[in-house]
Parts: C-alpha cells; sequence; structure tokens
C-alpha cells in the first residue's frame, strides 16, 4: 500500500531560516518578536502587563499573533510581495527541491505545516514544489489584491498541527497510520504523536536534514 501523506515542517526542516522573524526584521521588530517570543515561554506576566491579556490566555508563540496585530496597526496594509520577497530570500537545506521532486514522482501527497504566515509558506511552498492546497499555515486577512490587512489565526504551532493533520487525513481518506510527520521543534511534537499514535512514521530532526536517509526511510514506511 503506498498511498501516503507526508507532512513537513518548514522552518529547522526546509530551510535553516526563521521566516517569522524574517517577518519582523522587515518592520524593525525582531528583537521584539524574539522577547515576546521568550516572555511566552517563561513569563507570561509580562505579556499580560505589556499588552493586557491575561495570564491564562498567554500560549506559546503568541508573538505570531501579538507582533503582526502591532505591525498591522502601525502600517496597514502589507504588499503580498513583502511575503514572496522573504519566501525567495529564505535559503534552502542542500536537496530540498530534490526531495520533494522525489517524494511526489512516488505518488506520495506532499504538505506543509508552519506557524509563519500563510501568505509566505505559499509562496516558498511554490519554490520547492509543495501544491498551495497543501499548506496549513497562521492565515491573515487578505483583500481583493491579494495584500494582508489584518491578522486572523490561529497560530499553526501545536495543537494547530494537529488539528491540520487530522482534518487533512479527513478529507484525503488516507489514514494516520499513513502519514509521515517531520519537524524539528518540541513546539511540533502534538503533530507527530498525532500520525506515531496512530501507527504512523515520525521523524524528528536535531541536525542539519539528510534527505537521502529520510527519503529511504519513507519508501521502506511506504512498503510496509
Amino acid at each position: 500500500m503506498r498511498k501516503i501523506a507526508v507532512v513537513l515542517d518548514q522552518d529547522g526542516t526546509l530551510t535553516p531560516n526563521d521566516t517569522i522573524l524574517d517577518f519582523y526584521a522587515v518592520f524593525g521588530k525582531r528583537e521584539r518578536g524574539e522577547r515576546v517570543y521568550e516572555w511566552s515561554k517563561n513569563a507570561p506576566e509580562r505579556i499580560e502587563r505589556e499588552f493586557r491579556i491575561p495570564k491564562n490566555n498567554v500560549y506559546e508563540s503568541i508573538d505570531v499573533e501579538l507582533i503582526a496585530r502591532e505591525i498591522f496597526r502601525e502600517n496597514g496594509a502589507i504588499k503580498k510581495r513583502v511575503f514572496k520577497e522573504i519566501a525567495e530570500r529564505a535559503e534552502l537545506f542542500n536537496g530540498v527541491e530534490e526531495f520533494v521532486a522525489a517524494l511526489r514522482g512516488e505518488g506520495f501527497s506532499v504538505l506543509v505545516a508552519s506557524a509563519t504566515y500563510e501568505p509566505i509558506m505559499r509562496a516558498f511552498a511554490k519554490r520547492v514544489g509543495i501544491a498551495s492546497e497543501n499548506v496549513g499555515a497562521t492565515k491573515l486577512a487578505l483583500d481583493a489584491a491579494g495584500n494582508a490587512v489584518g491578522f486572523v489565526g490561529p497560530v499553526m504551532e501545536r495543537e494547530a498541527k494537529a488539528d491540520f493533520v487530522k482534518r487533512v487525513s479527513k478529507k484525503t481518506r488516507i489514514p494516520l497510520a499513513r502519514f509521515v510527520g517531520i519537524e524539528d521543534s518540541a513546539s511540533d511534537d502534538p503533530f507527530l504523536d498525532a500520525i506515531s499514535g496512530a501507527g504512523g512514521l515520525s521523524i524528528k530532526l536535531n541536525v542539519e536534514p539528510d534527505f537521502r536517509a529520510i527519503t529511504k526511510k519513507i519508501l521502506k514506511f511506504a512498503e510496509r
């Protein structure tokens, strides 16, 4: 049985870049974004004081929401080219495009799930050969011209990624037992757990990915 869905993370899996921080940097907010991210993990009371959000409502990676809202409030609509340029500038790990092409050549569904903003992720996916309909990312509101005008969410992190793979499984009728999940961060564990708990293959990266070795693992799994 070779009907397989492969779900990839982006940052740390396909690119060494953090495209969320790259987005913040365009508006001079990289350091602030990094600080708010650290508060979300270790000092939620700081977010409660500064953003007037109840501490119990603070979640890890809330910076993706809060900094985006600041940027929209201060700058208004953001041209779609800004997101495209971030995606185009992102460095690719060696062999990414060949890896995606090899999986698609086997007839596998290749998807990407990332906390980065959807316009960035769609442009990046197109660059590496992943269909736009196979993207799960943090949603922004877009106007008729495709420019971003506000934050929608949710942030595609943790449980949101697990929900994404479950929706994909239901839509494609590929059981989670035939999914492969690949990621590099503990924040992605819920989506890996959803896959491995159903009998699928989870691959956690600790170093730069060796896509040839990963491809062999996936092909071996597909033959089960």
